[in-house]
Formats: C-alpha cells, sequence, structure tokens
C-alpha cells in the first residue's frame, strides 16, 4: 500500500473520532443519555480528547503493526 493511502485512511479514522467526539458531548437532543447544555459542548470536547486520542494512536499502531511488520 502506498503512503498516500496510508494517509488517506489514517486521516479519514481521525476525522471520524473528531465527529464522533462532537457527537457524543455536544448533542442537543435531550432524549440521548448524554444531553449537555450547548454552552457545555466544547468542555465536552476537551474532555473526551484525552480519551479518543489514545484510541486512535492504538488502532495507527495496530494497523501499522499487522499490516507492515514493523
Amino acid at each position: 500500500m502506498s503512503q498516500i493511502n496510508l494517509h488517506i485512511k489514517l486521516s479519514l479514522i481521525q476525522l471520524f473520532l473528531l465527529v464522533l467526539n462532537l457527537f457524543i458531548l455536544s448533542s442537543a437532543m435531550p432524549f440521548l443519555s448524554w444531553f449537555m447544555e450547548s454552552a457545555f459542548g466544547w468542555l465536552g470536547i476537551l474532555a473526551t480528547t484525552p480519551l479518543l486520542h489514545p484510541l486512535f494512536h492504538y488502532v495507527l499502531c495496530y494497523y501499522l503493526l499487522w499490516n507492515y511488520r514493523l
């Protein structure tokens, strides 16, 4: 796999995690269990980024180890 394809895949994973982060803790739907007021939405992003960022790096390391045998 070329470097460009690898870069695209990893960028898409990072974008997906960012959107997931935005959805989970800045949702304005009161029927969801993770509902927060919109004023605290950005605080939610700050709270979950340290949790989702290591997940991205775990996926990255797992992908590189199994596909490139680093």
